[in-house]
């Protein structure tokens, strides 16, 4: 028999998920997901929290099983009260979550013209109420004040009352100036739904009376009478009375009840002048005469008469032009006769002769000089030039130059030393007499002058040369070997001799004389060292020797071809042999006596002394030992360090390691790798300081610059791309970021803690006034907003007072600096429109009036 003994079943359900309180509750099924059918209690209640137990129908090998289902209260969301407000001013956006944690949306939109009522609807799936929140819009008031009368310039203007006629409390801006018209800012105190308001207090210039200038007149002149009423159209009076005698200065003083300055005018009164001129200096008859000035040397302007005559002393009248104050004036020129410079002649002179210089001044008295230079190599016709100042006229002179003549003689012909000198003529082949000196010499080649006799006109001095022929010389130089004989001009010679002489007759020329120079050069002597061991030959001049000689002789040729005879001495040195043994031993190869041995062996080896006689047979025994070259490699990899043989490693390195045989010869090597990844992942946030709600980027990056990837972003919702570096995202709260990234199978984390958004704000405030005089402050009038990004300016005018449009631009970053065309304004009142869009997507509007102050 077989009985069935089943398992005892526990009931499964799926969990019914937390309601809300009074929310319906789906009834629990009747059987469970594994097949257990039974009954719930107690009876389901939507009001609070309750756990059910079931109960398996009888028959089932099955247990109770119980339930539990969460009820959630609903909660009224709670907000801190919005303060009241004045219209258009500021209304910051409502907060999106409760202080009691509920998420949700508000309607309608916000209006700061009007008090309104907004509804907060909770998100789904909160368990959560709708609630409002009305918002108090005051009303804002324009403050009115009694317009102030205009003034003039530098009047007294009383200070502007600090309460308007509606009661608005305030302050004025900018300071009063009574030098020109202002338009003053009127700012309400805080607390007080009231807008700015303007008054403009006119400023009317202090003209300056404007006249036409009386033209200067000539002494005693008529002098009319002045306007009383300025071209401008000021009345006044002038003083004092009019003086056409001299120049004077009026004043003119405006009537009262006129914004007028007093002013000046000065009436010319020129003297009457005599014309000065610089007096025309004597000229020669004939000569230049320049036409006299038309403005005399005090400026006064005018014809001469009777036209310029240059042949005789004329009297000329200057007579001035009209419409100035002058008189007439005259000048006499002088002209005076004109003469011909008188010099004696000059007698003729030979060529190359002193010629005295030409005298400067004539017989008859009148100075000058002459051209061309003097030349005393050809005749020439020199022209005298007078001085300027005398009535002198040119006139030549002509220097004759005579041609000089040399005396020419026949060429007496070279000779030998001694041989008889005839004497010299005494008169040239052309005819000329005279001397010769020196006295004649037949030994020595000498120059001798001929001098021409006195009387003889242009004669130049002669020269001869008389050349004595040398006689030939020579030297006989001679080398012989010691025991050698030489004979010269019939002597025999055996040893050196120098400077011994031979004269040589010679029937074509002079004689000739040879000098002898002996060197009878030595035989040179020497010794042939040599050793040798015991049982060796020698090989000397052909023969060998086997024992100790000092006998033997060799003949050599010296370096001067004679003999050089060498002298042998031999010594015989003994062998006397010992015997020894030597081992080395080394790893993979040994090297012994310079030669290399890869295998152990032995050999022996013959050691020599000083004399290279034998002296030891050693026996060398040659062991190598077998090395291993075998290399093992390890490569150990760490993130910010590796542990390698218990020691930590904060660097990449490579070690090696040599093992050795019981020889001490290497057998392996290891190379060990130790590769430390340094990977230090962090983020750059930009802007640093986001506001809420406004889109900002974080881009993770490795501060090392090595390559890495981004395993994850959290909070993961706000990151689609869980592996994208760069990330753009806005935030409404607070919230705490956390990167992860992998190199290298490195992992490393940065955080972004984005806990302290800077509220958006969409104020803005435009200034009243700037002063563009380059000191630095308030040179530039642009917007002032409470932030420092997230907008833009769709357009900024400017307008002067005739509604000229003189600047305009969309440069978030610019402003007017009161220029327009590269000119610099006038101090005054301009008006400005600025149209601006905020992040948010609302829209501002600005306008108003601003003052350039110079």
């Amino acid at each position: 028999m077989t009985i069935v003994i089943n398992p005892l079943l526990t009931p499964a359900f799926t969990q019914v998920g937390p309601v809300c309180s009074g929310a319906t509750i789906p009834a629990l099924p009747l059987t469970s997901n594994n097949g257990v059918s039974g009954t719930w209690s107690p009876a389901l209640n939507n009001t609070q929290t309750t756990t059910y137990t079931f109960t398996p129908a009888a028959g089932q090998c099955a247990t109770t099983n119980t339930m539990t289902i969460v009820v959630d209260p609903v909660l009224t969301p709670s907000f801190n009260p919005v303060p009241a407000i004045c219209a258009g001013a500021a209304l910051n956006p409502l907060p999106t979550t409760s202080l009691n944690g509920i998420h949700g949306t508000w309607t309608p939109a916000l209006n700061n013209t009007q008090t309104t009522t907004y509804t907060f609807t909770p998100a789904a799936g909160q368990c959560a109420n709708s609630t409002t929140m009305t918002i108090t819009v005051n009303p804002s008031l324009v403050p009115t004040f009694n317009a102030v009368a205009p003034i003039c310039a530098g009047a007294s203007l009383n200070a502007l009352p600090t309460t308007s006629l509606n009661g608005i409390n305030g302050t004025w801006s900018p300071a009063l100036n009574n030098t020109q018209t202002t338009t003053y800012t009127f700012t309400p105190g805080t607390g007080q739904c009231a807008a700015t308001a303007t008054m403009t207090i006119v400023v009317n210039p202090m003209l300056t009376p404007v006249f036409t200038q009386v033209a200067p007149i000539c002494a005693g002149g008529t002098l009319n009478a002045l306007p009383a009423t300025s071209n401008n159209g000021i009345a006044g009076a002038w003083s004092p009375a009019l003086n056409n005698t001299q120049t004077t200065t009026y004043t003119f003083t405006p009537g009262a009840g006129q914004c007028a300055n007093s002013t000046t005018m000065t009436i010319v009164v020129n003297p009457v002048l005599t014309p000065v001129f610089t007096q025309v200096p004597a000229i020669c008859t004939g000569g230049t005469l320049n036409p006299l000035p038309a403005t005399s040397n005090n400026g006064v302007s005018g014809t001469w008469s009777p036209a310029l005559n240059n042949t005789q002393t004329t009297t000329y009248t200057f007579t001035p032009a009209a419409g100035q104050c002058a008189v007439s004036t005259t000048m006499t020129i002088n002209v005076s006769p004109s003469v011909v410079p008188v010099f004696n002649a000059v007698a003729p002179v030979c060529t190359g002769a002193s010629l005295n210089a030409l005298p400067l001044t004539s017989t008859n008295g009148i100075t000058g000089t002459w051209s061309p230079a003097l030349n005393n190599t050809a005749t020439t016709t020199y022209t005298f030039t007078p001085n300027a100042g005398q009535c002198g006229s040119p006139v030549q002179l002509t220097i004759q130059v005579i041609p000089n003549t040399t005396p020419v003689f026949t060429q007496v012909a070279p000779f030998c030393p001694g041989t008889a000198l005839n004497p010299l003529p005494g008169t040239s082949t052309n005819g000329i007499t005279g001397t010769w000196s020196p006295a004649l010499n037949n030994m020595v080649t000498t120059t001798y002058t001929f001098t021409p006799n006195a009387g003889q006109s242009c004669v130049l001095p002669a020269t001869m040369q008389l050349t004595v022929l040398p006689y030939l010389s020579g030297q006989r130089n001679i080398q012989l070997c010691e025991g050698s004989t030489y004979t010269f001009n019939g002597i025999t010679y055996n040893t050196s001799v120098s400077g011994v002489s031979d004269t040589l007759p010679n029937a074509t020329t002079c004689d000739s004389i040879i000098t002898l120079n002996l060197v009878i050069r030595p035989k040179t002597y020497g010794t042939q060292q040599a050793i040798i061991c015991e049982g060796s030959a020698y090989l000397f001049n052909g023969q060998y020797y086997t024992a100790g000689n000092n006998t033997a002789k060799d003949t050599l040729v010296n370096q001067w071809g004679c003999d050089s005879i060498i002298t042998l001495n031999l010594s015989v040195m003994p062998v006397n042999p010992v015997l020894a043994s030597e081992t080395t031993e080394g790893c993979g190869s040994v090297t012994y006596n310079g030669q290399q041995y890869v295998a152990s062996t032995q050999f022996t080896d013959t050691l020599t002394n000083l004399f290279g006689c034998d002296s030891v047979y050693k026996t060398v025994n040659v062991i190598v030992f077998p090395e291993y070259q075998d290399t093992l490699k390890l490569d150990v990899f760490g993130c910010d360090s590796a542990l390698y043989n218990q020691q930590r490693y904060y660097a990449s390195t490579q070690l090696t390691e040599v093992f050795q045989t019981s020889h001490g010869c290497d057998s392996l090597v290891k190379i060990v790798t130790i590769e430390v990844h340094q990977f230090d992942l962090a983020t750059v946030v930009n802007p640093e300081r986001p506001y809420a709600g406004e889109s900002f980027t974080i881009e993770a990056f490795a501060a090392n610059n090595v390559a890495f990837d981004v395993l994850s972003w959290t909070p993961a919702p706000l990151f689609p791309d869980q592996a994208a570096r760069l990330q753009r995202i806005a935030l409404d709260e607070p919230v705490q970021i956390i990167v992860t990234g992998t190199s290298k199978g490195c992992v490393d984390t940065a955080m972004v803690d984005a806990g302290d958004l800077p509220t958006y704000s969409t104020d803005v405030k435009m200034p009243n006034a700037f002063s563009p005089n380059g000191d630095g402050k308030n040179e530039v009038f642009r917007p002032v907003f409470k932030i420092d990004r997230a907008y833009t300016i769709d357009r900024f005018l400017i307008y002067n007072r005739y509604g000229q449009l003189i600047y305009t631009t969309s440069n978030m970053n610019a402003g007017w600096d009161g220029y327009y065309k590269g000119r610099l304004q006038d101090q005054g009142v301009y008006h400005y429109i600025v149209k601006m869009r905020f992040m948010d997507g609302s829209e501002k509007t600005l306008k108003g009036d601003v003052t350039l102050i110079r």
